[in-house]
């Protein structure tokens, strides 16, 4: 290999993940962490971890749009994983505050912050379920010029569930709460269950009732991940800008 430390194969069997960081080629072995840099920023990630390796690369477009409508203002950032949009958004001057059920998650995104010498003092961290958070915030009347919605497909806490064909109108609604005059809802789905359509029309119905909204623009997994014509497995990332404009 001239160009490629090492190289991994994670296999997935009916939809789980059969075989977890297979080591193929090349002298990194899988533990070994990896920092990567994305426009300017640097990310610590674990190849050999399987696919959640700290980093969503199909965001990657996405991740330099939001943090274009957020800078100098403030993000709310929820399913926030690893914080990644949190982390474009606070480069560019953003105040951020990220929701995610997962400490080790959001521990990790503390460290990436560190790791690109962004203080923490405009950034919080809430490692709690977001379905609770939003209503809290909302009581609390604090609103943002940019709110991110990024849930799994399927979600378990306890006995809570999260599914985004039973839930998402109800998450969209409270994330559209939470927009202030002017800003924007950024709204993203990663299922092929749903097609474009049907999950679009869920989005509009869930924030039909909290403020006046117009499709700015469809979003989407980045270019390399591409479409294959008649599987729609392969157009699995779903995404919608929405301006608030009442």
């Amino acid at each position: 290999l001239d160009v490629a430390d090492g190289v991994y194969l994670t296999e997935r069997e009916r939809g789980k993940i059969r075989q977890t960081g297979r080591h193929l080629a090349g002298a990194r072995p899988p533990e070994d962490e990896t920092v990567v840099v994305e426009h300017g920023l640097s990310y610590a990630i674990q190849l050999g971890s399987g696919p959640a390796t700290g980093l969503y690369f199909d965001q990657r477009a996405n991740r330099k749009i939001i943090a274009g409508l957020a800078a100098g203002k403030s993000l709310l950032n929820t399913f926030a994983y690893t914080c990644s949009f949190s982390l474009a958004a606070a480069s560019q001057g953003a105040s951020t505050l990220s929701v995610d059920l997962s400490k080790a998650s959001l521990q990790t995104a503390r460290a990436d912050f560190e790791l690109n010498g962004i203080p923490a003092d405009n950034h919080r961290f809430i490692a709690d379920d977001v379905m609770d958070v939003m209503p809290r915030l909302d009581r609390r009347n604090e609103r943002f010029a940019v709110v991110v919605l990024d849930p799994p497909t399927f979600a378990r806490h306890g006995k809570k569930t999260w599914s985004t064909e039973r839930d998402y109108a109800r998450l969209a609604g409270l994330g559209a709460k939470l927009v202030e005059p002017g800003g924007w809802l950024v709204a993203f789905a990663n299922t092929h269950r749903m097609t474009e359509g049907e999950w679009k029309a869920e989005v509009l119905r869930g924030i039909s009732g909290a403020g006046t909204f117009r499709v700015a623009q469809k979003m989407g997994q980045d270019l390399d991940f591409r479409y294959r014509p008649g599987d729609p497995t392969s157009h699995y990332l779903k995404g919608l800008l929405l301006e608030r404009l009442d």
